[in-house]
């Protein structure tokens, strides 16, 4: 099943069910077990490993957070290697995002301890997964991951990527009341300036590491040494060569008809001379300023043969 909604009893039951929901996808899990008041569960596909975790409280990765986490979260990275259930969660280095100071780093979101109202699985049957989750009533939560972006800009190594609002796991700013921002937001608007999603590519001397999508240079908040930008203008300017969104989504929805409009999220790269060039596109996901526009959070429209889920910021591409 490609798509799939429900509701959780806890945030360790949100994690089981999306690890088992992966399964039916075609992914193998290696372990999913209990560490303590956390919940880690490690799979694998295609030689690409998923680890993610469940923390009532406390730092979600190894360092990256200002102080104390106080909310609790879940987050996920990707690596190549899994080092084992008798390793640290967050210790499996081959091929995952490592900041400046060689951490690994990655993305997630804050969810409820207890119940939480509802989730909503999308795969596109093509690897690209999104992942929202209804913390209480109209407070919503996304993040995702996939094995690689849709190309542009010519026969580049590399592709997969992560994101999600708690990049770095800085969860110190984090609202608990707040809607997550439009995926690949470049800079966390309410968490501070921290990269917003992390993109697996070889660009030029950059080579063996993610891209951080975001405007932080700090190893906590996801800097890996290799800026990304999105054209969803987030918390700090982009450069003027990439033509962002920022006034155009205030006029996604049609006064002539109420038809609404969903834009595509184009990803940039740094190049090693300076100035960005476009890789890519992220797959089954928009932004839109549909809701609160004449559309509710949830609600469904076609459009040609294809139906999108729509929520606050950004619509998913639904395959039933």
């Amino acid at each position: 099943m490609a798509y799939q909604t429900g509701t959780a009893t806890s945030q360790h039951d949100l994690l089981q069910q999306l690890a088992a929901w992966l399964v039916l996808q075609g992914w193998t899990l290696d372990h999913s077990q209990a560490e303590g008041s956390d919940w880690r569960a490690h799979l694998h596909k295609s030689g690409i490993y998923l680890h993610l975790r469940t923390r009532p409280t406390g730092n979600p990765f190894n360092g990256y957070i200002y102080n104390t986490c106080q909310v609790p979260t879940l987050c996920c990275y990707m690596s190549t290697d899994y080092a084992g259930i008798g390793a640290a969660w967050y210790d499996s280095f081959t091929g995952a995002p490592l900041a400046t100071d060689g951490k690994v780093c990655g993305c997630g979101i804050v969810v409820n301890t207890g119940a939480n109202t509802a989730f909503y699985f999308f795969h596109d049957d093509n690897d690209h997964y999104t992942i929202v989750v209804e913390r209480n009533a109209g407070i919503f939560q996304v993040m995702g991951f996939g094995f690689t972006l849709l190309k542009h800009g010519g026969n580049w190594v590399g592709g997969a990527y992560i994101h999600g609002h708690l990049t770095g796991g800085n969860t110190r700013d984090a609202p608990l009341n707040s809607n997550s921002r439009c995926p690949f937001y470049y800079g966390t608007d309410d968490y501070g300036k921290c990269n917003g999603a992390l993109i697996r590519a070889n660009i030029e001397s950059f080579t063996n590491n993610w891209l951080a999508v975001g405007p932080s240079s700090e190893p906590r908040e996801g800097w890996t040494g290799r800026r990304g930008y999105s054209t969803v203008t987030g918390r700090s300017t982009l450069p003027s060569s990439i033509p962002h969104s920022d006034d155009l989504v205030t006029y996604l929805v049609s006064s002539i008809n109420s038809q609404a409009v969903l834009l595509p999220i184009r990803i940039f790269v740094e190049r090693d001379e300076g100035g960005p060039c476009l890789i890519g596109t992220a797959p089954a996901l928009f932004q839109t300023n549909a809701v609160g526009n004449g559309y509710l959070a949830g609600a469904e429209i076609q459009l040609g043969g294809d139906t999108y889920k729509l929520f606050p910021e950004f619509a998913v591409r639904k395959v039933a």
